[in-house]
């Protein structure tokens, strides 16, 4: 055995992991440096994303659909192991990207019902912030509406001597409708073409 030496003591305190005992801890990586507890792969990951996002999340087609297609579009073949990567994913989205945070909000949702810890998923999601879409205050006034509604009854009730043809009357009546629930127009229109008016007149009794 060398003999111990006092310039070996120092040596041997400097050197790691001796330091750290020394100086105390070392200076941790920065924050977008640091990795995550486990790599994000889309791939291995989509298919039970779908499976959540149905039976768990109870997302519509539409949503889901949308989701799917930008998370294949930006995630398809990459990992995701710090932050700089989301980071770098982001840059790289330069149409669409609401729908991309969107579907990045929640597959960290997702991640989180399959068991990461919120701490590890709260830094992702304060990069992935969504931006607000504006609020439309402009709300039409009863003369404006009442209005609306004359012109087009005047159009209606004016064309072929008064004999109204069934399109003319479908939207008179959605836009009633639209009128009395305050429905979004997409909405409205599926209540229109899912409406069985038969089966509704033997219920009725008519």
């Amino acid at each position: 055995m060398p003999p111990v030496t006092p310039q070996g003591c120092d040596q041997h305190i400097n050197a790691s992991p001796y330091k750290e005992l020394c100086h105390g801890p070392l200076e941790p990586a920065p924050l977008k440096e640091r990795p995550l507890p486990w790599p994000i792969r889309w791939d291995e990951l989509r298919a039970d994303f779908i499976s959540w996002s149905e039976r768990v999340a109870r997302h519509s087609e539409e949503h889901r659909a949308s989701m799917i297609r930008y998370l294949d579009r930006h995630l398809s073949g990459r990992e995701i192991r710090t932050i700089e990567d989301l980071r770098l994913i982001l840059a790289e989205c330069e149409r669409g990207r609401g729908h991309l945070q969107r579907g990045l909000r929640n597959l960290f949702k997702f991640l989180e019902w399959s068991g990461w810890p919120e701490e590890a998923l709260e830094p992702l999601r304060r990069i992935v912030k969504i931006d607000r879409t504006k609020v439309d205050n402009e709300v039409p006034d009863e003369g404006e509406v009442l209005g609306s509604l004359k012109a087009i009854h005047s159009y209606v009730a004016g064309k072929h001597g008064g004999r109204h043809t069934k399109a003319e009357l479908a939207y008179w009546a959605l836009y009633n409708v639209l009128l009395d629930s305050g429905a979004r127009l997409r909405h409205a229109i599926e209540v229109f073409n899912g409406w069985d008016e038969m089966a509704h007149t033997r219920r009725s009794g008519a």
